[in-house]
């Protein structure tokens, strides 16, 4: 039977839940504001604040009932300060970001019970004279669920609806295309949330808010909430409100001045203005809490496919007192052998490592005459380094862990738990830049230690319970507190037992000390009973369910959902299906979940997302579209198909054109066109860009460039970084490596790296209509003050360049630069780690990882190269770019296992062809014609692979058509992509004849090729020649401009130039350079055919 105060709570909840799960709309609340007489006859307005005031009453009620027991302690709320939200300004001038700042901040936390909802509303106003794009990062609670996001749209705050993120990131894009400004919040690693913010007007203003749920942490005998409050400058204007209801006492607060709680009408409220106030630290609520157990059963009402409604049932128990009481030992704990592994990864530089060092102090004094061995990993691990600890002296190990670097990318997947010691404590956030998720299973219990806000919560959980270990949240808990769950941690573990026919999906699966002891499920019957024993007294504890007690709404819901999401957010690859749909039924974000903005019914329409039901003519119109896309698809197939052919029959007939030219023929200066100069069915419509202009349709010429001008002579020259890969490496140590590689399975992308060189059968078959080609790049000399330093002190390079990081922390191109450096000095190990650092500067940004894939790639670090490809790919499944860079770079490693390894490298190259086929055969109305430049890199594999010998030929029949395998050698071919969306990058090349073969001279007489201009970004774009004139071809980059609505410095552009394409001695050199400013002309290099 449910307690006095259990009831009154429960009846609160149900009239305060329109406030939570329906606030009003921002223009009922601005008319109110304006009109506060007409909203008393706003009907609706006045049946919301009529629910309020009774929730009022009702909960105060509840608060006045006594006591009966005293909770004791099961953790603490004692932790060290979070990093709070981050404004990131996307542009290339350092001083927008000094110009863009908080105006407004109002705050408005709820806490009813053990659970709380935060709305936060921030305005940030532009202070410059353009338009600037921003995005607001923030990380939230262990357990926190975004439930409301909403943006301004002409003054009126907009909700979001749920989308697939993948797909919500492209409609965003396309819509930006069109020019209109979506919203969009999504999670990034671990419990992190990204917002972007465009446009932020010149010297004007944007609003977004934000709504989450969480529960609170148990601190002895109270209940804490905590908000990170840590934002840069100064706040011109503010409010702070907290509400509580369900406390036996004044609630205490702090981090806020002489913010405090009064008692009105029954709650305890804490209010404040605020005005130039710079927050720092936290706000940290502290409510004292009842003694009994709180039950609460919800109905949820789901709306189901057909439009038929059915009734969910969803409960919360707080037990009384904790599940897992604190053992007291007589004896002082002892550990004869303690594992330390330790994130040194760029990442964890700035985090505070206060709690997480007195946590090792503690630990490690409970080893008496034993050791302690500490791993140190970044993208690799180091060697261990082994102390022997006597009589708990553990000065050595601290001092060992405030000495070491943190420098690198993130490599979970490279730890590797081994059997021995006692237990293994793993220390970091969580978050994977390179790699899997997470390790393998441990033979050991691993303690999982993270004092970071936006940890991946979900993943630590994941390590540490299946090893039978556990995860130590030290923003929830003390180190006192965590040290107790390692100490009684073969008694820690309690778990719920219940009718499954009654009962489902409950969590958390098992109780441990310190973890919070809020039980969460679904109650399929009518009553049932929840059964829970404390194992270290054997006290019974029995929770009766009732479906006729339940309240309507979808608080506790979206608190289960939540805990669902957590245990399901460890593998979200695997459980992609799962994390989508919880998030579309319960209206959150979840690491497969976005909320987005849209503006109007035909944003819906365009972009096939299911209305909102209360617009049932929008709904109905949207279903009957569906089917009519569906009776279409065998159609649009068949076309796509034809349209290949088409584009595929005409690049063969440009490849079996004979253009007979003498050697020393040079074009004339009146000489006309021989063919038409532009692409084959290019649209002449001037296109727009920012910084650049507008171009329609190149006027036919084959007139010389002139000085200066068409050639760029004279132009800013940018900076230039080379490295010559061959397509096929030799390998230094076959055996050795052989060895390796035959124990990994074929997708394991930490595996041994092999590079080889072309075998002497190969060599044998060398086609006699090769050109003899010398290639020649431009040297890369960047003159950067780091570069310089560098320079001067070359033998301690890394320790000249640790102290530079300090200046250049937050520029991908330090990293790229030095790491190019380093290589040349012959330190390759020192030169990866710092160009995998360009992945930690960001969460999945897709720029980023492409420019450090790309360099991986080109150095032969062909396993970062494909993780990194991998990761893009599922960020950007909708652009044919991720598919054709994940194609190359399979098959470069395919070929180059092949000698040592010939079943993965098989397996690599049946991979690469699959996505070549997938860029062949899906329509990609930004990118046309991509598909042809595609189909000539996938014919020449399989040309390659015929040629294999034998005993490395494990071939897999060819996925495409037919009609569309012929291989399409080439004396010279040079491809183009670039980092950049919405931007356009020109290739150019200077012919012997003294043509110039761009854009807008796509066909040259002597038998040169331009491919496709694409002017929406990333590229390719290639030059082709079959038989090429002897002489010297000069080859140039362009940025002609970009569409992007930020700017976000250089343009990383990778150029690969290849010699006798598609035979056998094939030989190519890869080339990086940044392009800073629209108009800028670059040198790349130049090419002599002899």
């Amino acid at each position: 039977m449910l307690n006095s105060q259990a009831r009154a709570i429960r009846r609160g909840l149900f009239y305060a839940h329109n406030l939570f799960a329906k606030p009003p709309r921002a223009a009922e609340t601005i008319r109110c504001v304006a009109h506060p007489i007409k909203c008393c006859f706003n009907v609706r307005w006045f049946m919301r604040t009529v629910s309020l005031l009774a929730a009022i009453l009702l909960l105060a009620l509840a608060m006045t009932l006594p006591a009966q027991t005293t909770a004791p302690a099961t953790a603490s709320a004692s932790a060290p300060a979070p990093t709070g939200p981050r404004l990131i300004v996307n542009d290339a001038d350092p001083a927008a970001a000094k110009n863009v700042a908080l105006e407004t901040l109002a705050v408005d936390v709820q806490i009813a019970g053990p659970l709380a909802q935060t709305n936060l509303t921030l305005t940030f106003r532009n202070h410059t004279k353009r338009v600037l794009e921003t995005e607001f990062e923030m990380p939230l609670p262990e357990g926190a669920a975004v439930v409301g996001y909403a943006l301004d749209v002409n003054g009126i705050l907009v909700d979001g609806v749920p989308v697939e993120k993948n797909r919500a990131r492209q409609i965003v894009e396309s819509e930006i295309r069109r020019g209109v400004d979506p919203g969009l919040l999504e999670q990034t690693k671990g419990n992190n949330f990204r917002t972007r913010i465009y446009p932020l007007p010149a010297g004007g203003t944007r609003t977004v808010r934000i709504t989450y749920v969480q529960d609170l942490v148990s601190d002895k005998d109270a209940l804490v909430y905590r908000l990170p409050l840590t934002l840069a400058g100064a706040i011109k204007s503010g409010e702070i409100k907290l509400t509580v209801n369900g406390a036996t006492a004044v609630p205490t607060v702090a981090g806020l001045g002489t913010l405090a709680f009064v008692e009105k009408n029954g709650l305890f409220v804490a209010q404040q203005l605020f005005a130039n106030v710079e927050l720092r630290g936290e706000l940290v609520v502290r409510v004292p809490a009842r003694a009994d157990t709180l039950t609460l059963v919800e109905r949820r009402t789901k709306v189901l496919d057909d439009g038929r409604t059915r009734d969910e049932h969803y409960f919360f128990v707080r037990p009384a007192k904790p599940i897992m009481g604190v053992l007291r030992k007589k004896d002082a704990p002892t550990l004869n052998h303690l594992a330390i592994y330790w994130d040194a990864s760029l990442s964890r530089e700035a985090a505070d490592k206060t709690a997480d060092l007195a946590l090792v102090q503690k630990l490690v004094s409970w080893v008496r005459d034993g050791q302690v061995d500490v791993i140190a990993f970044r993208d690799t691990p180091d060697q261990p380094v082994t102390f022997a600890v006597k009589n708990g002296d553990g000065a050595a190990v601290i001092e060992h862990l405030k000495s070491l670097v943190y420098d690198g990318a993130t490599a979970l997947d490279a730890v590797t738990f081994k059997a021995g010691p006692d237990i293994a404590l793993l220390f970091t956030d969580g978050l994977a830049t390179l790699g899997e998720e997470a390790p393998a299973k441990a033979p050991l219990p691993v303690y999982t230690v993270s004092s970071t806000p936006g940890a991946n919560h979900a993943v630590l959980h994941h390590i540490a319970d299946s090893s039978g270990g556990a995860y130590l949240n030290l923003q929830r808990v003390t180190v006192d507190a965590a040290a107790l769950v390692v100490e009684d941690r073969k008694f820690n573990v309690a778990e719920a037992t219940f009718d499954k026919n009654q009962i489902a999906d409950v969590y958390p699966k098992t109780f441990r000390v310190g973890q919070g002891d809020t039980i969460t499920g679904r109650l399929l019957a009518d009553e049932a009973t929840l059964n829970f024993t404390y194992p270290l007294t054997n006290e019974k504890v029995a929770v009766t369910l009732k479906r006729g007690n339940a309240v309507p709404g979808d608080i506790v819901s979206r608190f289960w959902a939540q805990k669902k999401i957590d245990g399901l957010a460890a593998l979200p690859i695997k459980n992609a299906d799962e994390l989508l749909k919880l998030g579309r039924d319960f209206n959150m974000v979840t690491p497969n979940t976005s909320l987005m903005v849209l503006e109007t019914i035909d944003q819906y329409l365009r972009h096939g997302i299911a209305p909102p039901r209360s617009h049932p003519a929008l709904f109905k119109e949207f279903n009957d579209r569906i089917e009519d896309e569906a009776k279409k698809k065998p159609a649009q197939q068949e076309e796509k198909i034809t349209r290949v052919l088409k584009l595929w029959d005409e690049r063969v007939k440009w490849w079996q054109q004979d253009f007979k030219v003498a050697k020393d023929f040079r074009v004339a200066t009146t000489a006309p066109a021989t063919e038409p100069l532009m692409n084959e069915g290019a649209s002449t419509t001037p296109r727009v860009f920012y910084g650049g202009g507008s171009r329609g349709a190149a006027t036919p010429t084959s007139q010389p460039a002139r000085a200066g001008e068409a050639l760029g002579l004279g132009g800013t020259r940018g900076d230039v970084e080379t490295s010559r890969v061959p397509l096929s490496r030799q390998v230094q140590d076959i055996g050795q490596q052989a060895a390796a590689i035959r124990s990994l399975p074929p997708q394991n992308y930490r595996s041994v790296e092999v590079v080889t060189s072309p075998t002497e059968s190969l060599r044998q078959s060398i086609d006699s209509a090769s050109a003899d080609a010398a290639v020649r790049v431009n040297a890369y000399d960047p003159k950067t003050p780091y570069i310089e330093a560098l320079k001067r002190d070359p033998a301690k390079a890394y320790a000249v360049y640790l102290e530079q990081r300090k200046t250049y922390r937050e520029q991908p191109g330090f990293y790229v630069d030095c790491a190019d450096f380093l290589l040349k000095n012959n330190q390759r190990d020192l030169a990866l780690r710092i160009l995998s650092n360009v992945v930690e500067l960001q969460n999945e940004s897709v720029p980023l990882l492409r420019i450090a894939a790309y360099r991986f790639l080109q150095v032969g670090a062909l396993d970062m190269a494909l993780d990194l490809f991998e990761k893009t790919r599922r960020l950007r499944p909708d652009e044919p770019q991720s598919h054709r860079d994940l194609a190359l770079a399979y098959a470069e490693r395919g070929l180059a296992r092949r000698k040592v390894a010939p079943v993965a490298g098989a397996e690599d190259l049946k991979l690469a062809l699959a996505r070549f086929e997938h860029v062949i055969m899906t329509p990609w109305p930004r990118f046309d014609e991509i598909e042809t430049i595609a189909l000539i890199e996938a014919n020449r594999l399989w040309a390659e692979m015929q040629r294999l010998p034998q005993r490395e030929r494990i071939l897999s029949p060819n996925p495409l058509d037919p009609r569309l395998i012929k291989n399409l050698d080439l004396d010279l071919r040079i491809a183009m992509t670039w980092d950049a969306d919405s931007t356009d990058i020109d290739l150019h090349v200077l012919e012997p004849s003294g043509q110039e073969a761009f854009f807008g001279q796509n066909r040259t007489q002597i038998g040169g090729l331009v491919s496709r201009d694409f002017t929406q970004g990333y590229g390719p774009e290639e030059y082709l020649i079959k038989k090429a004139q002897p002489g010297t071809y000069k080859i140039r980059a362009k940025f002609y401009g970009s569409q992007q609505q930020k700017i976000a410095g250089p343009v990383t552009v990778q150029a690969t130039i290849i010699t006798n394409f598609g035979r056998s001695d094939e030989q190519r050199q890869a080339i990086t350079l940044r392009l800073a400013d629209a108009k800028e002309m670059i040198d790349i290099g130049e090419v002599t055919i002899k």
